[in-house]
């Protein structure tokens, strides 16, 4: 498999997850307060997962291979991404900050943590579209076949660092919470929103 397929694969996973905290947000609404536990499954998933791990591939292996083989550093997709991932970690921060209390029924932390939910949601959508439908298809065009088996050695280091069973133990999270609130493998609602065919509202090279 490829180094790209890899991490095509891992956001297929990711917009599950994305799907139930959807869901998780929307029940929260309804009672007055978030589950607790799954809220912070939800969290642990994305910050192990989807930031340290995925996210983790794509800055310590895939980018510096891409800006290697010509892409620009400082302009254009790659820190476009970069920059998505740091919102991505806030956002985050700020829904474990309100948790405590939108759990309690607090409602400014319950709308607080909502709101942050959602912010998250649309972001990683978005990140994931835009990926998908332009970094990826350019990464697959400037990698050659040496080039992307350097990229998977790295994908092997970078899970070894992150500890034995972490990748496995995420993918069960993940099933676990796609158990609870319902979401199938073609239940994931991947938005198409004006940020989609751009890396940077106005193209991936500008």
């Amino acid at each position: 498999m490829k180094a790209i397929e890899i991490l095509s694969q891992e956001h297929r996973v990711i917009l599950r997850v994305l799907t139930c905290l959807q869901r998780l947000l929307g029940a929260g609404k309804t009672a007055g307060h978030v589950d607790d536990a799954s809220a912070r499954k939800a969290i642990d998933f994305f910050r192990t997962f989807a930031d340290a791990c995925h996210h983790g591939k794509e800055e310590g292996c895939l980018f510096p291979k891409l800006v290697e083989c010509g892409l620009p550093g400082d302009s254009g997709p790659v820190p476009v991404m970069l920059s998505e991932h740091d919102t991505g970690r806030e956002t985050l921060c700020a829904m474990l900050e309100a948790l405590e209390g939108a759990a309690a029924g607090d409602p400014n932390d319950l709308t607080a943590f909502i709101h942050w939910g959602g912010t998250y949601v649309e972001l990683l959508r978005n990140h994931i579209a835009k990926e998908d439908n332009i970094l990826f298809p350019l990464a697959a065009r400037l990698l050659s076949d040496e080039d992307q088996r350097e990229v998977l050695q790295g994908y092997e280091a970078a899970e070894k660092a992150h500890g034995r069973g972490t990748h496995e133990r995420m993918l069960a999270l993940a099933d676990e919470l796609c158990e609870r609130y319902a979401v199938q493998s073609g239940d994931v609602n991947e938005f198409v929103s004006a940020a989609h065919g751009s890396c940077d509202g106005h193209g991936c090279g500008d």
